[in-house]
């Protein structure tokens, strides 16, 4: 949208950390971009949750039939909603987006102790 908005001869303003762009401002449009040392952590916080579903689950059932069970199907929902919540702890994120990846999180853990409880 930025790039769109900007004309030939408008001011930028550039906000850069460590040599990375993050943040571009053009009459009146903000665009953020991720640094490098967030987009080279994301896949080990992805890698976490799924090694904490891994876990989960083998404290839950440890068939391998059992993980894609109705129980423990949202297990996937939580580890999404735990590696979302870690990103936005390490990397900051906006209220609503914060408020969002609790609610999330916590229908997550609701639905699955729920779908353990009645299964």
């Amino acid at each position: 949208m930025t790039y769109e908005d900007a004309r030939e001869g408008d001011r930028a303003e550039v906000r850069l950390w460590r040599g990375d762009v993050v943040e571009l401002r053009v009459r009146g449009h903000i665009d953020y971009y991720a640094p490098s040392s967030q987009r080279a952590v994301l896949p080990w916080i992805a890698l976490g949750c799924l090694i904490l579903v891994g876990g989960a689950w083998a404290l839950l059932s440890g068939r391998f039939s059992g993980l894609f069970a109705f129980p423990n199907f949202g297990l996937l929902f939580v580890a999404v909603g735990v590696g979302w919540l870690g990103s936005m702890a390490l990397f900051g994120g906006h209220p609503a987006v914060w408020v969002f990846a609790i609610v999330w999180t916590g229908f997550a853990v609701f639905w699955t102790v729920g779908a353990r409880r009645n299964g």
